[in-house]
């Protein structure tokens, strides 16, 4: 379930949006009918849920108010409702942002600083960066939003509520439970007060507070909210897609992790039937329930029921999105990965080398050598959006290489998986910032190439990639997790193999007392 997802604006939200970008003088309204026509009539199209037609005239509007001036306020209403549109009815955030950015800016010069319009803005613009991982950004875009809305509606408003939840999912993105907690318990009782505790607002809150429990393993109280979420999503006449499917896919992982896979399969069955209702059977949207069905199947020894979901991802990707896709190689990757947990490296090896193939070619333009000179020539933002995007793209690139060579590594390959994980390691460290966005993936690489050199007896040089590793993950001060206890076990195995007992000793205690502080432990 993931939380990177556009602001949730409740409903009435978005059109009391558009209608704060359009307040204008009556005299100035009055002088151009033509362009208040275009803007009703979009509004218009958009309750009626007619999109080509609404953007037609959001489209007509922006041509007319370009003709107002830069900074006039009608040119920021149209901005706005085109950017609005995209973001939310198109999910098209690479069009709305220039003209999310554009619109505050005329905002920030022509309004009141709690003017509503700001806020609009704003929140848009956190919810996409939010998606693209800009997470600092998006966060401090939320609080300016927020404090706007606490000044004009007061702290006990419902919109209120759902920009802290908006927040809180911030948080949760970047793992701060400690941070998403009381935002989301905040919101949950502003709501309750507001609006009832049967709304299908306070569903979806409930689902966000039962997913932070569920990253932190209380599975039985993330289940309990989950359940009570689901309660009153069954009862409301709202569209079922996304909310009711994400809270049962919240269920079906609250439940599996519970020991109960029959009934996680059931809650899982339900979304998929869900989402295949809303988006269609062919869909990409429904690849990823495919893939945690596939997934659940895999553990409870379904393989050939696990094999037909994944080869169903492959065939939505190839025919949706071209044989080139990047999703496509994560389909391809995963059904490789089922066949290697299976041990039919035949079947497996072909996939991986098909799957690292397409996100090597994906990823080719990180290869240019005037990518770094265009960088020194960007502004701030624009360098990090760039920054952001290679991260990206080099990730799926050495997962997929990385993938290849844990198999040839598993086959005893020892040569060719030792290739392909010094060139992983190499492509993440000459990478700007990528181990500040990716803080585990340089010590996996050293883990992988520590285990190779452990394997062939090659003490010395194994030590050296296990003290790497360890020696980066705690400058990251991000020790407390059953990654780190891995590789402190995997070091304490290379002591023993050369009698070195106190010191391998003191690395299990260490191992033991981190998890010992972990949730469920």
């Amino acid at each position: 379930m993931s939380q990177r997802r556009n602001h949730r604006f409740p409903a009435g939200f978005l059109f009391a949006t558009v209608i704060a970008f359009s307040v204008l003088p009556s005299t100035a309204a009055s002088q151009h009918t033509l362009w208040v026509a275009y803007i009703e009539e979009g509004n218009q199209a958009l309750k009626e849920g007619s999109h080509d037609k609404a953007e037609k005239y959001f489209r007509l509007a922006l041509a007319e108010a370009e003709r107002l001036g830069s900074d006039d306020p009608r040119l920021a209403t149209s901005l706005g409702s085109l950017g609005l549109f995209y973001l939310n009815k198109k999910n098209d955030s690479e069009s709305a942002e220039p003209l999310l950015r554009r619109a505050l800016a005329i905002q920030e010069k022509t309004e009141s600083p709690n003017g509503l319009g700001v806020a609009g803005s704003l929140l848009s613009l956190a919810s996409i960066d939010h998606c693209q991982g800009q997470y600092d950004s998006a966060a401090a875009l939320f609080k300016r939003a927020l404090a706007i809305q606490e000044r004009v509606y007061g702290p006990e408003h419902r919109y209120v509520a759902t920009t802290l939840g908006s927040l809180a999912s911030v948080y949760i993105s970047q793992n701060d439970f400690t941070a998403a907690e009381p935002l989301t318990k905040k919101a949950l009782a502003i709501q309750e007060m507001a609006l009832g505790k049967d709304h299908p607002d306070v569903a979806t809150t409930l689902t966000d507070l039962a997913l932070i429990y569920l990253k932190q393993a209380k599975h039985d109280a993330a289940e309990r909210l989950f359940r009570r979420a689901l309660t009153i999503q069954e009862q409301s006449e709202e569209p079922e897609y996304p909310r009711k499917h994400s809270t049962l896919i919240g269920l079906g992982s609250s439940t599996w992790a519970q020991g109960k896979p029959e009934l996680a399969e059931e809650f899982y069955m339900r979304a998929l039937a869900i989402e295949e209702r809303a988006l269609g059977a062919d869909d990409p949207g429904i690849t990823s329930t495919l893939g945690i069905l596939a997934s659940l199947h895999t553990a409870q020894g379904k393989y050939k029921k696990a094999e037909a979901l994944l080869k169903r991802n492959i065939a939505i990707f190839e025919k949706r999105l071209g044989p080139d896709a990047g999703r496509l190689a994560t389909a391809i990757d995963e059904l490789a990965s089922s066949y290697r947990i299976l041990g039919k490296y035949d079947l497996a090896e072909p996939l991986y080398r098909r799957s690292v193939e397409i996100r090597e070619q994906n990823a080719a333009w990180l290869d240019d050598p005037k990518l770094h000179i265009m960088l020194k020539t960007l502004s701030e933002e624009e360098s990090v959006k760039l920054l952001a995007k290679m991260m990206v793209h080099r990730k799926m690139q050495t997962i997929g290489i990385d993938h290849l060579g844990e198999m040839y590594l598993a086959q005893g390959k020892l040569d060719k998986a030792e290739v392909l994980f010094k060139r992983s390691l190499e492509l993440k460290e000459n990478t700007p910032l990528f181990d500040v966005m990716h803080q585990w993936e340089i010590p996996s690489s050293l883990t992988y190439l520590a285990d190779l050199n452990r394997i062939r007896r090659n003490t010395d040089q194994s030590e050296i990639y296990y003290k790497r590793a360890i020696s980066l993950v705690e400058d990251s001060k991000n020790t407390d997790n059953l990654e780190f206890i891995e590789i402190l076990e995997k070091y304490a195995l290379l002591l023993d193999s050369v009698e070195r007992v106190e010191e391998a000793t003191a690395l299990r205690r260490r191992a033991g007392e981190i998890r010992s502080r972990l949730p469920n432990s």
